[in-house]
């Protein structure tokens, strides 16, 4: 699969934007598949089939004006990573069956980990880092257990190529114990890069989270009678960090989204909802029926993570539709399941089949908006 995120590199008072996607061979380069390097236009390499604007004319020659709307043609692409973080329960409930003889765990590792799974299939395009959580079980003593101590985090940090230690580290059984859901969060969150630091120009790659759980969050911490037990119960106080790490995280750029392994656990079910009404797409929870559709779900989820073309500048919202967005030299409908968004001003969306088309081989994208409602860097 080719999969690239791009940002486009402008000179000056360009008002059309456009990106190449570049396969993984390529997109470590930092350069398009045809090799262009900066300065120069990557669409002057014969192996590469720029159809561009209607008519079969391409992209406009530097410096040339078409219809009034580009005034310069692309100087550079270069890929965005994003990183992905795995925030996965390895809680004792995970045991439990989930289609025909595999357990929830052996499902999401299948998915996740097999040769054809996840991050194989995208470890060269995007950063896995992965955190497992649970409670410990382990013997009463004579002092009680603290968070530090009865919090099992099994943590690898986000990296390219990053299969193999992903793979050593996720064992091929659940960890056991409770939920401490907030913990895991917190990692993660305490982690991220704070986007509102950053220049507009220099924009952090996206980062997203995938949160699989099948229990509603909980904590033993206490040495009180229920440590050790793995119990499923629901716990409001930490429900409640779970949802204020969502929002601080949130506010920090992060990207959350959540797949329910225990779709008819009515208890669970409400506080996902609570979750997910606090991240920045307010998409639904995921409730995976078997491990092709928990393959599908992972799949959505990441695709969502690389079908984005950052702009070099800034289109006024709501006025996206005023301007053309070409794949391969084919009109996208605007807003639509199968065209593009703007995710922000700086940024669309492709989605659906424009989405899967972009992750091709020999994508290219175009676009181009009116002088009065984008303002290049």
């Amino acid at each position: 699969m080719n999969v690239g995120v791009l940002r486009a590199m402008w000179v000056v008072c360009a008002v059309c934007v456009g990106a190449v996607a570049c396969s993984q061979d390529d997109a470590s380069d930092g350069v398009d598949s045809g090799g262009a390097g900066e300065g120069s236009n990557p669409f002057d390499n014969p192996s590469q089939s720029a159809e561009g604007p209607p008519g079969g004319e391409g992209l406009p020659p530097e410096g040339v004006t078409k219809g009034g709307l580009c005034a310069e043609a692309v100087a550079n692409t270069t890929p965005i990573t994003p990183t992905v973080w795995l925030v996965l329960d390895g809680s004792t409930s995970m045991e439990q069956g989930f289609e025909r003889r595999s357990t929830r765990w052996e499902s999401l590792r299948s998915a996740l980990m097999d040769r054809d799974g996840l991050v194989a299939s995208l470890e060269g395009a995007v950063r896995f880092g992965m955190v497992l959580y649970a409670g410990i079980d382990r013997e009463r003593s004579d002092d009680p257990p603290t968070d530090d101590t009865c919090v099992n985090l099994e943590v690898v940090d986000p990296a390219l190529d990053n299969f193999g230690t992903l793979d050593d580290r996720f064992p091929g059984t659940q960890l056991g114990g409770w939920t401490p859901t907030d913990k895991a969060l917190e990692y993660v969150v305490d982690n991220l890069p704070v986007t509102n630091e950053a220049s507009p120009d220099q924009l952090p790659d996206p980062t997203y989270v995938i949160l699989a759980t099948d229990g509603a969050p909980n904590a033993r911490c206490d040495g009180g009678g229920g440590r050790g037990s793995g119990s499923s119960a629901f716990d409001a106080a930490v429900a409640a960090r779970v949802l204020d790490v969502t929002r601080r995280g949130t506010e920090m750029g992060m990207e959350l989204f959540i797949v329910s392994l225990a779709g008819n656990d009515a208890t669970l079910r409400a506080h996902l909802n609570e979750v997910a009404a606090q991240t920045t797409s307010k998409t639904p929870p995921f409730e995976p029926a078997d491990r092709a559709d928990l393959v599908d779900t992972l799949q959505t989820i990441v695709s969502g993570a690389s079908c984005q073309i950052d702009l070099n500048g800034e289109v006024e919202r709501g006025a996206e539709c005023d301007g053309e967005v070409l794949l391969n030299g084919n009109a996208l409908d605007c807003g639509s399941d199968d065209g593009f968004r703007l995710r922000n001003t700086r940024t669309l969306q492709l989605t659906g089949t424009a989405c899967r088309s972009f992750l091709s081989e020999g994508s290219q994208i175009y676009a181009s908006f009116n002088c009065t409602t984008f303002r290049p860097d």
